[in-house]
């Protein structure tokens, strides 16, 4: 991260963005948590999450990553066809595939079935596992290696161009709707509503 008085660059830029997508998935983690124990999880509250997700880690991170950032790496020397790089495509495909499920789930009409809040447990969780093991990956191998080989004006321009495509991103989709549906959710720490309790025979 940049030092304290030091100019942000297009990695600190980066790693922020984790850092908010980090907000969503600590939330779907606790939502995962209250399905596990039992309770039912308010399906507007998923899709808000997969909602973020949708729009802020793909839309925006992962497109930056893949539009603007990886050119950049292959330019200076990065491998497209091995190494971190042809790991991240796996990773980013990998994640699309994940948050479908979760959105299906998320806009089921009828009442989910066992089988649903298994599936949700089953790919919530292993979304969360990934997700962490992919961000990992990003610190180590692409973003340390590359801030220290990039050539300080090179990094100038990624973390320009990082801010336009954000203020085009912005303008042309619902992401700050959903920014703001996100802290939402957030401000309330919403737990899921237990299931009512059956009424006794002889009551």
């Amino acid at each position: 991260m940049a030092q304290a008085n030091e100019p942000e660059g297009p990695f600190d830029h980066l790693r922020r963005e984790h850092a908010a997508l980090g907000r969503a998935y600590r939330l779907l983690e606790r939502l995962l948590d209250a399905a596990e124990a039992g309770t039912t999880v308010p399906r507007p509250a998923l899709a808000t999450v997969v909602d973020y997700i949708t729009l802020f880690g793909d839309l925006r991170h992962h497109d930056k990553e893949e539009s603007l950032l990886v050119p950049v790496l292959i330019q200076h020397g990065f491998d497209w066809y091995d190494g971190p790089l042809a790991r991240l495509r796996r990773d980013h495909r990998q994640e699309r595939y994940l948050v479908r499920v979760l959105s299906d789930l998320s806009n089921l009409t009828a009442p989910w079935s066992r089988e649903d809040t298994r599936c949700l447990l089953g790919v919530g969780r292993e979304f969360i596992s990934f997700i962490q093991t992919h961000m990992n990956l990003e610190h180590a191998e692409i973003f340390a290696p590359a801030r220290a080989r990039l050539p300080p004006e090179v990094q100038t321009f990624l973390l320009n161009e990082f801010e336009r495509f954000d203020a085009q991103h912005a303008a042309s989709t619902d992401y700050v709707a959903a920014c703001r549906r996100l802290d939402a959710l957030l401000a309330l720490e919403v737990r899921p509503v237990a299931p009512a309790r059956e009424e006794r025979a002889d009551s």
